[in-house]
Parts: structure tokens; C-alpha cells; sequence
């Protein structure tokens, strides 16, 4: 690293430190790893978190970018508006914990210069986030590589969108939300993706974008209202996991496309479950996808957990 980034490294540094009240840091006792030029880094551990005080009343807009490693996310234990983990590789990467203003907060890790190593990070970087129960947010997520858990249940989401790229994710709703939710927006890329207990987001829309790999979507949960589905795919596998007694219907666009149309009947175009005309609560699922093949599994509402394993 030359002078001149050693001088923005740690100016940056000290910006962080100063926006985020409660942290702390410090260097892991393991030896320094030589990487690319000589460069010598070492693993750090640091903390963050910040109280519920100086917010407004509308929602927060919380953004997380987390570029490789390993992430939990999840609601917060205790009455903060988030409290944050982190490991990471010194030089090659830079914890942000910023309140922007009472309406933005900016959190994970951003990347400083040549030095991040992404294959390093996978294997041994990783971000533990919890969210504020008590705060109702649009959440972005975005994330590189690596392996994803995300719960939301008990946050109070207004909004939200993931995007994921070369990475295993996983999301739970294992509460529902007691916000109105305006939209939730999944984008996937070469991935293996699951979504479980949707119904709980009580989002009126949700979307779905897939490029290669395997998509489980589970709408399971409490549906306070109907909703719709769009889910665009590339190549890959799509199952959707249908708990009986939510009514379904299909509307399949694409090509080359293999569809298991267990338990619904064909009118036109479209497929609807046996109870579409009677279902207390119905989803409609709009479906293009131009390769691959397409499952529809129905289970017990009584029995999701080993439906979903």
C-alpha cells in the first residue's frame, strides 16, 4: 500500500470510529499472512452499536453491504437500533457503522483499494448485525459471496430488498411483520436461494429475480391480505412450498421449461389450486422462466419446519 492510501485508510478510519458510538476493535493475537507484494495483514475484530436516540419518527433506511464471508442478520436482543460484529482483513477492508442523519444508516464492510482479498474473506470474514425491534426501516441488503442467514421476524420492515450474488442465502420471517410492507424485491444471482414463511412480510408484492441456481420459496405464514409473486429465472430449479388451504394460482410465461403442476388444475394459460374459488386467503404467482424446471410441493401447515428442511 502506498503513503497516500495508508493516508485515506486511516482517515476513513477515524470517520467510522467517530459515527459509530460503542465501538470498539481490536487485532486478532494470529500471525500476519503475507498477501500480493509483500503486503502483510492480519484478521481484526470490532464492534459497534448505537441507542435508539436522535431518530425521527418516519422509517430509517438501513443499507448493508457485505461483499464475502459469512452473515447473520437477524432482530437485536436488547433496545438498540443495531448492534453489529464484524472480522475482517486489515487493509483490505474497512468497517462502516455511519448514521448519515436521523433518516440513513450505512453498515458492514467496504473494500480499501487492491488490498481485499474476497477468497480470504469467504473462508473467515464474517458480520453478526441485529436490527432494532422497535424501529420501523426499509432494509437493503447487498451481498457478494458467501453464506447468508437472515431472519426477519420481529422487525418492523416497511420496505426491503436483497441482492445476493455467487452465494448461499437463507431468509426466514419467522414472525410476521407489523408493518405495512410497501414492497420486498429478491435478486439473486449464480446462487442457491430459500425464502421461508413469505406470508409473514405482509407485503402485497413480491419479486423475485433469479440468474443460475436453485430457489426454494415457501409461502407459508400468516397472509393478511392476498398477494402476488413475480418470479423471473434464467437457468436453475424452482420449488415453491404451498402450505394447503392458501389458494394458488400460476401464470406461466417462458420457454423450455419444465413444470410439476402438482395439485392445480389447468384453465387457459394458468393453473389454480382445487380451492381457489373458497381459500380464505389466495397468492398469485406470475412466472418466466426460460430454462430449468419448476416444482410445486403442498404441505401441512401443521408440519412446516420438516416440510422445509
Amino acid at each position: 500500500m502506498t503513503s497516500t492510501n495508508r493516508k485515506r485508510a486511516a482517515a476513513a478510519w477515524t470517520l467510522v470510529l467517530a459515527l459509530a458510538p460503542g465501538s470498539s476493535q481490536a487485532a486478532e493475537p494470529a500471525p500476519k499472512e503475507t498477501f500480493g507484494k509483500g503486503v502483510q495483514e492480519s484478521w481484526r475484530t470490532a464492534s459497534y452499536s448505537r441507542q435508539l436516540d436522535g431518530l425521527g419518527r418516519g422509517p430509517v433506511r438501513v443499507k448493508v453491504d457485505y461483499g464475502g464471508g459469512r452473515l447473520t442478520l437477524g432482530a437485536a436482543s436488547s433496545a438498540v437500533l443495531y448492534d453489529m460484529e464484524l472480522r475482517y482483513l486489515e487493509g483490505g477492508s474497512l468497517p462502516v457503522a455511519e448514521h448519515v442523519d436521523d433518516t440513513l444508516v450505512r453498515l458492514g464492510i467496504e473494500t480499501a483499494g487492491s488490498g481485499f482479498n474476497l477468497g480470504r474473506s469467504m473462508q473467515s470474514g464474517r458480520l453478526d448485525l441485529g436490527l432494532g425491534r422497535e424501529v420501523p426501516m426499509h432494509l437493503d441488503v447487498s451481498f457478494g459471496a458467501g453464506s447468508a442467514d437472515i431472519d426477519l421476524g420481529g422487525l418492523s420492515l416497511a420496505g426491503l430488498v436483497v441482492e445476493s450474488g455467487a452465494s448461499s442465502t437463507s431468509i426466514r420471517v419467522s414472525e410476521p411483520n407489523e408493518t405495512e410492507m410497501e414492497y420486498a424485491r429478491f435478486s439473486v444471482g449464480a446462487a442457491e436461494f430459500t425464502a421461508v414463511e413469505l406470508g409473514n412480510l405482509g407485503a402485497e408484492r413480491i419479486s423475485v429475480k433469479a440468474g443460475v441456481g436453485q430457489v426454494t420459496l415457501d409461502l407459508g405464514g400468516e397472509w393478511r391480505r392476498d398477494g402476488t409473486i413475480s418470479v423471473e429465472m434464467g437457468l436453475g430449479h424452482l420449488t415453491l412450498m404451498v402450505p394447503e388451504g392458501l389458494g394458488l394460482r400460476v401464470d406461466r410465461d417462458g420457454i423450455l421449461t419444465v413444470f410439476d403442476s402438482e395439485g392445480l388444475v389447468k384453465r387457459g394459460d394458468t393453473y389454480y389450486s382445487t380451492d381457489w374459488e373458497d381459500a380464505p386467503r389466495r397468492v398469485r404467482v406470475e412466472l418466466d422462466a426460460s430454462f430449468g424446471k419448476v416444482d410445486v410441493a403442498w404441505y401441512s401447515p401443521a408440519e412446516p419446519e420438516e416440510e422445509n428442511k
